[in-house]
């Protein structure tokens, strides 16, 4: 499944480690880091203040059902789109 999500967080501090471990769960990390694929990852990290950023993370990865499933399940995030 390539592609592209959109992830949406409630909490910034913590959200890059929330997402790691999703992919590690679902099996898409490697001991020498992530895995590569042919998808796109971008993060939306809501603020205190009510603005939002967001970020598209660096180079590729792979975007599957398992990945998307595993990161709807950590508990900072809010929403996972398909884009």
């Amino acid at each position: 499944m390539a592609g592209k999500i959109r992830v949406t967080a409630s909490e910034t501090a913590s959200f890059g480690s929330i997402f790691f471990i999703a992919m590690s769960r679902a099996g898409f990390c490697s001991r020498n880091g992530v895995d590569h694929g042919d998808g796109e990852v971008s993060m939306v990290l809501m603020l205190g203040n009510g603005n939002e950023v967001e970020v598209k993370l660096p180079g590729r990865l792979k975007v599957s059902p398992q990945m998307v499933g595993a990161t709807k399940a950590a508990t900072v995030v809010v929403t996972v789109e398909a884009l």
